[in-house]
């Protein structure tokens, strides 16, 4: 079982959708921003029924429910598509229309943010602007003073092959106690008195959050790693990515998640073989920019 800090904020996905119309309709936000989720470069392992990047574009404009088409038009066919059973396949089919949707958010959120850090070099921002920002920052936990890029090292998005593969290590693919009676596919803890809980078998002093739902879980996973101590280096190394204008890599993200677990390195290289041998690195969420 990981060890992991308590209690997550629920709200931290909040959109403030006034807002989002008031940038969609600026020179500032994406009118066209998107992203696509498609198969990795040709030196990566594939399967024989690949996704194509036309085929398989997860626009952010899009309902959710056209991502779950998307999704199904993949996952509906007899083919296993390069998983080894057919459990697997079901369990991340079943994880990643969440797994897109709360990305997509988050994207949204970063988007809003850069249009933001643009704008204040030139003008000041309005009060709603500047409202939000300040509630952005207190979800994502930063300082009132902090700068934009602070902020922009916390509104990012989680690789696609890292959420996947961590579900299915920490809930042995759907098939924990957490999974299927708190829709907790990390093991994320809360705080008895604070959270919806489950206690946990072991020790009747941890609380195990419970969620309503997976996307839930799935949120409160995201913001785990954008807003805990313990994740600080992952923090680090995805802005050093964004830096240096590379693309996030998964496997070296997941070396920094040794104070995930308590078996610390021996966790993570597991987790980098997970996301290697079941080819999950051929989930990209591909960013289109401004």
């Amino acid at each position: 079982m990981s060890k992991k800090t308590c209690s997550i904020h629920s709200n931290f996905l909040r959109l403030n959708f006034s807002l989002v119309a008031f940038y969609l309709l600026g020179s500032l936000f994406l009118t066209a921003c998107g992203a696509q989720f498609q198969t990795i470069d040709t030196n990566t392992p594939t399967t024989s029924n690949p996704f194509e990047a036309e085929q398989f574009a997860v626009n952010l404009d899009k309902p959710s429910e056209e991502d779950a088409q998307l999704v199904a038009s993949f996952c509906n066919s007899d083919d296993l598509n390069g998983f080894t059973t057919a459990k697997k396949k079901d369990f991340v089919c079943a994880l990643l229309p969440g797994t897109i949707r709360m990305s997509k958010q988050v994207y949204k959120q970063r988007l809003q943010v850069q249009a933001l850090q643009v704008k204040s070099l030139s003008t000041a921002l309005s009060n709603d602007e500047a409202n939000w920002l300040d509630r952005i920052k207190s979800d994502y936990g930063v300082e009132d003073m902090a700068s934009m890029q602070d902020l922009l090292a916390r509104v990012d998005i989680v690789p696609l092959p890292l959420i996947i593969a961590q579900a299915a290590i920490e809930s042995g693919w759907g098939t924990s106690r957490a999974a299927i009676q708190g829709n907790n596919l990390f093991g994320i803890h809360g705080s008895f008195g604070k959270d919806q809980c489950l206690t946990a078998l072991n020790n009747k002093k941890v609380c195990i959050k419970k969620y309503s739902s997976r996307v839930e879980g799935v949120s409160d996973y995201i913001q785990f790693l954008n807003t805990k101590k313990s994740s600080e280096f992952f923090r680090k190394r995805r802005a050093e990515f964004r830096s240096s204008q590379t693309p996030l890599d998964p496997l070296q993200l997941a070396a920094t998640l040794n104070l995930y677990s308590e078996t610390g390195i021996t966790y993570t290289k597991y987790l980098q073989k997970m996301i290697v041998d079941q080819n999950f690195l051929r989930f990209v969420f591909i960013e289109r920019k401004p």
